[in-house]
């Protein structure tokens, strides 16, 4: 949850592939001057709510076609706005802390190419307000200090990628 921390490791693993990136922790940067600078949005925050004009340059900048990679936290984000939660495709509920190993839904999916089975200690998040038109790529087993959460499921939809109209959205916890 220190997205600044990160972003160095972010840019060492994805500049190399072509793949370059801004980073502001400034909220007024939602806007759609500097919005319309780039293809894509990573959401990597910890920002409750949303004001209106900020809210509809974001939506704005997605419905153009552009991407948006709300990851972990950012499902939390937010949550004033149902349109914006609507559109990462869930969020965040509640979680414990154990060791995580996805299991790969759709392991054909282009997003998955290269990426091998893996097990991390980590926020074993649960999610609500999941959309029917969220194509699940990885999901986690559910331990048994979460079954009561969510009784008769085992897996946990962990990573999604969907489309809104022209939207492009890629989540994962």
């Amino acid at each position: 949850h220190r997205p600044a921390d990160m972003v160095p490791k972010i840019m060492a693993a994805l500049g190399p592939k072509g793949i370059n990136f801004t980073y502001t922790d400034q909220l007024e940067d939602l806007n759609s001057a500097t919005l319309a600078q780039y293809d894509a949005l990573l959401l990597f925050a910890n920002w409750d709510s949303i004001a209106p004009q900020q809210a509809n340059a974001l939506l704005d900048f997605v419905a153009s076609g552009k991407g948006f990679i709300p990851v972990h936290c950012a499902s939390y984000c937010f949550r004033n706005n149902d349109e914006i939660v609507k559109l990462m495709g869930g969020q965040f509920w509640r979680h414990t802390w154990d060791t995580i190993q996805p299991v790969w839904a759709k392991p054909e999916h282009p997003a998955l190419a290269g990426v091998v089975p893996f097990k991390t200690l980590d926020e074993t998040y649960l999610h609500t307000h999941l959309q029917p038109d969220n194509e699940v790529l990885t999901e986690r087993i559910i331990q048994a200090d979460q079954a009561k959460d969510r009784p008769n499921q085992t897996k946990e939809p962990y990573t999604w990628v969907r489309t809104e109209g022209k939207a492009r959205i890629f989540y994962t916890a």
